[in-house]
């Protein structure tokens, strides 16, 4: 077994810098590195770094990405310091994505849509998603990757994690740790979540806090996906 810790400070790490610091670095390797299968489950996803590496995943390497989120959680705050939007939002960028990626290969795009799949998390004892927020939120922030490397801890897979706030997180490359921890951590949510994929669709356009035009959406992801090869010829 290996035990690694990632951590980072709060100053000094702001969008403008990159995600070149030990925890952002740290995830994000995991992700890339991954041949097969990512699970994932935090209260807040909208880092565009982890959107790209994601689709890169999905599409280049035919690796099955599994996501758990709340439908909103905190986005007031977790968007006071420029953030991406919400995880609906966040969600929409990887269908833009598909669909950018629809104009290089048919095969490119029936990979990233088959290797998505989603659910909104869903509190015990209840039936439908709520927002995640008050008593009895959601609160989990969990990664495995090949059913081998585990990451628990403080950070979200959001852009105040990746760039603004404090983070310390625990990887442990440990098959047997890491399959009995997302056994009793992530797999009950899971099971509970209402299910989403790519397929279906996203974001709130009437919303006046967070209003997400869609050509700004499909801007993005066209950025985003340029920068890993997958765009139109």
């Amino acid at each position: 077994s290996v035990c690694l810790v990632l951590s980072k400070r709060r100053a000094g790490f702001q969008n403008i810098a990159g995600f070149a610091n030990p925890w952002a670095r740290g995830v994000l390797a995991a992700v890339s590195s991954a041949s097969h299968d990512i699970v994932l489950a935090s209260p807040n996803m909208n880092a565009p770094p982890l959107e790209g590496a994601l689709v890169e995943a999905m599409a280049e390497r035919n690796v099955a990405v599994r996501l758990l989120v709340p439908f909103d959680r905190n986005e007031a705050q977790v968007n006071a310091l420029g953030g991406y939007g919400s995880n609906e939002r966040s969600i929409g960028v990887l269908k833009a994505c598909a669909i950018v990626a629809r104009g290089r290969s048919e095969p490119d795009y029936e990979r990233l849509m088959r290797n998505f799949t989603g659910r909104w998390w869903v509190a015990e004892g209840t039936n439908a998603r709520f927002s995640g927020d008050g008593p009895g939120c959601f609160h989990t922030k969990f990664a495995s990757f090949d059913n081998r490397v585990l990451i628990v801890g403080s950070g979200n897979l959001d852009d105040q994690s990746f760039f603004h706030s404090s983070e310390t997180s625990i990887v442990i490359d440990d098959a047997t740790v890491t399959q009995a921890v997302r056994g009793f951590l992530f797999e009950p949510e899971w099971r509970r979540g209402e299910r989403f994929d790519l397929s279906m669709p996203f974001l709130r356009f009437n919303e006046p806090e967070l209003p997400v035009p869609a050509d700004r959406l499909f801007a993005d992801a066209a950025s985003l996906c340029s920068g890993l090869g997958i765009k139109p010829r």
